[in-house]
């Protein structure tokens, strides 16, 4: 009688046809299963870059489809492969409308298409991601408190120490001008709103100085004002006026405003963008606050030309602007720096790429350069 034997070979081949499908079916499954895990952390990121934009920007007024959010938030999915089936939630404010403190949160779905069939029969041939973020509110919205003004992204040591200005004893105007003149872009902020003839009597940087007596050129101040007198001025009188500090054309409609003769204000021949230096008021009473004739009532001014500092304005954001709509944009944020293109690039074009930072404040003299493409800042 023969007997059969089985050798080794047979043997594998037997084990390896019961193994294979085992191990076949694991690597589908990481496969498709990878993929969604590596989508739902890009999905997470979608949110989390969301809640971030609304939380800078809680006083847009529209997010719907054709909003920039949406806009900003489709191209990033667009990179993580959700395509068309990404739903992006507008941002819910707590408390809403929102305030300064609060919250902004956003919700983002998104559908994975398993490509392997023994996956789908399995899984399903969809896998469904979700992601919600939440940041707090720093931006400046309707109805809220200001937010804190952005500091300079570190220009030369010598752009960043500006010194306040004495604002004591000028008008409420002349401490705006020489808060400016000094080089600050922060609010000058009178307590009560009065007329810009009032003559200040103090001044609070919202900022501490440092050691060199320097402060951020983005601070604001409060000033208080000396209050009018609260018996009225007879018929045919007014309070006079302040007009330190003021340019000669504020000064002028300050004058005007005030109820007196604009023949009267001297001399004619006073520049309009120079700065009102001294006061004399007559014939009369000569101080201000004193009640006086409006038809005789005269003041005498002396001027000086106001000082050139480096003034900064706050850098608009270009992204997704075509170069056509760039320059107008870039004037209103009241840039006289070059608007230039990446080397290389062909206008027209959508921008994606901006060599300044967006919402920083830079000198109003820089220049700026964009470009097609999401570049690396250098």
């Amino acid at each position: 009688m023969t007997r059969l034997v089985a050798g080794p070979r047979g043997q594998a081949l037997v084990e390896t046809a019961l193994v294979l499908p085992i191990l076949l079916l694991l690597a589908v499954l990481a496969l498709d299963v990878g993929r969604a895990f590596l989508g739902s952390i890009g999905v997470h990121n979608l949110s989390r870059i969301g809640a971030n934009y609304a939380a800078a920007n809680p006083d847009e007024t529209s997010w719907g489809s054709t909003s920039r959010y949406q806009q900003l938030m489709m191209r990033d999915a667009q990179t993580i492969g959700c395509g068309d089936s990404v739903t992006i939630a507008p941002p819910v404010f707590d408390p809403d409308p929102p305030v300064m403190g609060g919250y902004a949160t956003v919700s983002v779905s998104c559908s994975f298409e398993l490509v392997t069939p023994i996956a789908g029969n399995i899984l399903g041939n969809v896998a469904d991601v979700t992601a919600s973020s939440t940041f707090p509110v720093r931006g400046v919205c309707v109805g809220c408190d200001p937010a804190p003004a952005l500091e300079s992204p570190e220009p030369a040591p010598e752009d960043l120490c500006n010194r306040a200005p004495t604002l004591i004893g000028l008008s409420v105007e002349g401490a705006r001008v020489a808060w400016r003149n000094a080089g600050f872009v922060g609010e000058v902020t009178a307590v009560d709103d009065p007329d810009d003839g009032r003559t200040v009597v103090s001044a609070t940087p919202q900022e501490a100085e440092d050691e060199d007596g320097c402060l951020p050129h983005s601070t604001d101040v409060l000033i208080t004002v000396d209050p009018l007198p609260t018996e009225p001025c007879p018929e045919g009188s007014a309070y006079l006026p302040s007009v330190l500090g003021m340019r000669v054309s504020d000064a002028r409609t300050t004058w005007e405003s005030a109820g007196f003769e604009p023949t009267n204000f001297l001399p004619s021949s006073a520049l309009p963008n120079e700065l009102v230096k001294t006061q004399v008021f007559g014939p009369g009473p000569e101080t201000v606050d004193a009640c006086a004739d409006t038809g005789l009532a005269t003041v005498t001014v002396t001027t000086e030309a106001a000082s050139a500092q480096p003034s900064y304005c706050k850098v608009p954001d270009l992204h997704l602007l075509t170069t056509d709509e760039a320059p107008a944009a870039w004037a209103t944020a009241q840039f006289s720096g070059e608007l230039s293109h990446v080397a290389g690039s062909t206008s027209p074009f959508t921008i994606r790429y901006q060599s300044l930072v967006a919402h920083t404040y830079e000198l109003c003299t820089a220049p700026i350069t964009v470009g097609p493409d999401a570049l690396e800042d250098t």
